[in-house]
């Protein structure tokens, strides 16, 4: 039995200082064929960088220097493509000049196809060889992907083409026109949001229940109106980075219909979007929705916009007729782009018809998962500890000479209550806690606040290592019990004198009268 008890010991504890490996900077191997950053903005259009080559003929076997040049720059992606379909996979290979500013990437299974930055710090030119191989197309064109910050890039900036001595003259595609746009209007607030009339003309979710965002900078405040077919929204809370809110059709976080309020640049940017899973929010068009406004002051953001009920033309929008269960969380962003909320998002009780009868509801930021975790946790030790504990400690001069299993009756209660009846919903309560702290991870490449992060991680760490112990002790723990039988005495007062060293057990004799 030692040899498995041990073993599952060491892989308790290789579970518990695990850690989460992310690519280092400008290893983008998932981003070759498109050359599109997965920052979910929208590129720029008119690219403010360009491309020169040393030469404008090659043969197979050339090696062509090529030089990416610009205003100040943090990330880049650079690839060779038939100039006759470039949307194709890229060609040749590349040879580096400078590695410290650059480096070679593995696209499609092939070393050197397309070269990337090694840090996000800034530059304003990069140079490598290309090497023309010797299957080359008649005609080749380098594309580059520069990235100024997260929300600010370019895609596919091209270079002049290069052709082979007896290929034929170069003919350009037509370029396809794309329909024209129209971004939707956004204005000012020019006064905070009132809760006057929540439960009278306005459907509000606010926490603590009764507050008032137009005098409480801490009031987290959400309010539905219906208006014929559409719903006007308003939301409030403190924050430097964004707010947001969700409808879910259960109270876990994924598949949700979501809408955020990020603070960038001295403007709200009031962004919908989709979460599928608990990755990072899919951003969607700003098309469906309406009368857009905000307001920045005293650190709290808030902003308004009109949706209709229904859009059926849409993807993941979900219908405000329906019944949900409403999130509201905020966290930080930086440059445009967000991360985790920095505490368990306020979840209503129950679901809720936002253009039904107006009501005014409060929510908890208590998941099922903390409170299930609470529960178990102090069954486990305060129900069957201190009972196997009173039982050795009252008893064992009354059972001495009685037996059950092989063991004492006395010492069966502390080592099945003390020892093993805690593993079962301590267990449970761990992988409880598991699961949160797994939850507060699966972000990638997000920075998680310390005070989430560091706190979940210390209290699991905490838990696994008493798990740990009690599966693994309780032999050696017997043992120790049964060594030197030699017994600390006490007085009728129970008032110890001096005893041989070496044992680790106590005798409580019981007054004279009543002794046995």
């Amino acid at each position: 039995m030692a040899a498995p008890r041990f073993s599952l010991c060491v892989l308790m504890v290789a579970l518990l200082t695990c850690s989460v490996i992310a690519y280092p900077n400008g290893k983008v191997p998932m981003s070759c064929g498109g050359m599109i950053p997965q920052h979910r903005h929208s590129p720029q259009s008119e690219p403010i960088h360009q491309i020169t080559v040393s030469q404008m003929t090659f043969k197979p076997g050339d090696q062509i220097k090529v030089t990416l040049s610009g205003p100040p720059f943090r990330g880049f992606l650079l690839e060779a493509r038939d100039a006759e379909d470039v949307s194709g996979p890229p060609i040749g290979s590349f040879t580096l000049i400078d590695s410290e500013e650059s480096q070679l990437l593995t696209c499609e299974d092939v070393q050197g196809l397309a070269v990337s930055h090694t840090s996000s710090s800034k530059k304003t030119e990069i140079k490598v060889y290309w090497n023309a191989p010797s299957s080359a197309p008649d005609h080749i064109r380098f594309l580059a992907t520069v990235v100024e910050k997260y929300k600010t890039y370019w895609v596919k900036i091209p270079s002049p083409v290069i052709s082979q001595p007896n290929a034929p003259p170069f003919t350009t595609p037509k370029a396809t026109t794309q329909p024209v746009t129209t971004t939707p209007s956004v204005s000012h607030l020019t006064k905070p949001f009132s809760a006057s009339e929540c439960g009278n003309k306005k459907f509000c979710v606010r926490n603590p229940l009764n507050c008032d965002p137009e005098n409480e900078s801490s009031c987290i405040f959400l309010s539905f109106v219906r208006d014929n077919q559409s719903v006007m929204v308003e939301m409030s809370g403190p924050s430097d980075g964004y707010v947001s809110f969700a409808l879910s059709h259960d109270q876990w976080m994924g598949d949700d219909d979501a809408y955020l309020c990020i603070h960038e640049d001295q403007t709200v940017n009031i962004q919908p979007s989709y979460l599928t899973g608990r990755s990072y929010p899919v951003m969607d068009s700003r098309g469906t929705l309406e009368d857009m406004a905000w307001r920045l002051a005293d650190g709290v953001i808030q902003c308004s916009f009109r949706r209709n009920i229904s859009l059926p033309e849409v993807k993941n929008r979900f219908a405000l007729n329906e019944s949900y269960y409403i999130f509201f969380a905020e966290g930080a962003a930086q440059d445009g782009r967000i991360f985790r909320h920095s505490q368990q998002p306020l979840i209503t009780y129950e679901k809720y018809d936002v253009t039904g009868p107006p009501k005014n509801v409060g929510g908890s930021r208590s998941s099922p998962l903390l409170k299930a975790h609470g529960a178990l946790m102090f069954v486990a030790w305060m129900t069957t500890v201190s009972i196997g504990v009173l039982v050795a400690r009252f008893f064992r001069s009354v059972w001495s000479k009685a037996f059950f299993l092989g063991e004492a009756i006395w010492f069966q209660p502390c080592r099945r209550q003390c020892l093993w009846f805690p593993c079962c919903p301590s267990a449970h309560g761990t992988e409880l806690c598991m699961v949160t702290e797994l939850n507060a991870r699966l972000w990638k490449e997000e920075k998680v606040p310390a005070s989430a992060s560091d706190a979940h991680g210390g209290h699991l760490c905490a838990h696994l290592h008493r798990f740990c112990f009690a599966f693994c002790v309780p032999r050696r723990l017997e043992s120790a019990c049964r060594l030197s039988p030699v017994p600390r005495l006490c007085s009728d007062d129970f008032s110890c004198s001096s005893a041989p060293a070496g044992n680790l057990q106590t005798i409580f004799t019981r007054p004279k009268e009543a002794s046995v």
